[in-house]
């Protein structure tokens, strides 16, 4: 339904996209906690933050082909585990 290369944030009261986030490289897989946003690619972390959908991060990882990567966020500290070159 959207494309590979695109986060879509969908208002379901509007049965609509809201805004979205395009990239040149395909989204593997993506995460979300307590107003942060990780979306994983191949060779690549990006986090965002909700509230303005600006990035505050990119980290270079090793070959991840299937976008593994986990997210958690306590009392506004960031942690993330990802593949690492």
């Amino acid at each position: 339904m959207f494309p590979i290369h695109k986060i879509v944030f969908w208002e379901s009261s509007q049965d609509k996209g809201s805004s979205e986030i395009n990239f040149k490289s395909e989204v593997l897989s993506i995460s979300s906690s307590d107003g942060v946003l990780m979306a994983a690619f191949e060779n690549r972390v990006s986090g965002f933050k909700l509230k303005d959908l600006s990035k505050f991060v990119q980290l270079k990882t090793c070959d991840n082909p299937l976008g593994l990567h986990t997210l958690q966020v306590i009392k506004g500290r960031i942690s993330l585990a990802t593949p690492h070159i």
